[in-house]
């Protein structure tokens, strides 16, 4: 170990700029590598629920809905307007709704009771439909926009969103909170005034990756 030592200060230059290029290139490649919050992609292949999940994707060529979309006191028309507008938002597709198994233009008395409410009850319209996971919580923004604040919405996409982006939140605000209390606690407990600066390098290196 005290040869590699040697060895290594003899020729400390090259081997900063070494760590200082690679460090460059990962934090290039790390924009490329995805986390994957969508918690249904971590389920066994022999699991019931994926293996009924890749039956419905084999037999049927529509993408299972993964967002519900309830939208309070609204009217008919109201609701078919906020469903053309849905529907050109980017990245989402298969917008569902009453109007397409039913035809809401006449009296809602005389369709059949089951299928209205499960749409259309008590003047609350609920759509459902596909949302790209594909900068997924950019998406849901656009819909919320759409729908207003007011909107209730959940399903898959819904929560994969909000995990994506509260656990990038998060972290930054832990790491600003860290970093300087992990400088002062080094610049307090070390001899040698660079060894927090080579630390903190360190870990900034490692933190760039993650974001």
């Amino acid at each position: 170990m005290n040869k590699i030592a040697q060895k290594m200060l003899q020729h400390k230059k090259g081997i900063v700029a070494l760590f200082a290029v690679l460090a460059v290139l990962c934090a290039l490649l790390s924009r490329k590598v995805k986390v994957d919050y969508n918690m249904m992609h971590y389920l066994p292949k022999d699991a019931p629920s994926t293996i009924a999940l890749d039956v419905m994707e084999e037999e049927y060529s529509a993408k299972t809905a993964n967002c519900r979309i309830m939208i309070e006191d609204a009217a008919i028309p109201e609701a078919l307007a906020l469903k053309k507008q849905l529907q050109q938002v980017p990245g989402v597709s298969e917008v569902m709704w009453l109007d397409d198994y039913a035809n809401v233009y006449a009296p809602l008395e005389t369709l059949d009771g089951v299928t209205v409410e499960s749409w259309y009850k008590e003047g609350n319209v609920l759509f459902t439909c596909y949302v790209d996971e594909d900068d997924l919580y950019s998406h849901l923004m656009d819909i919320r926009a759409v729908v207003g604040e007011d909107a209730a919405m959940s399903g898959e996409a819904v929560n994969t969103g909000m995990a994506t982006e509260s656990t990038t939140r998060e972290l930054k605000m832990v790491m600003a909170i860290a970093l300087p209390l992990v400088f002062l606690i080094l610049l307090l407990t070390t001899t040698s005034w660079f060894e927090p600066v080579l630390f903190m390098a360190t870990i900034g290196v490692a933190w760039s990756s993650t974001l």
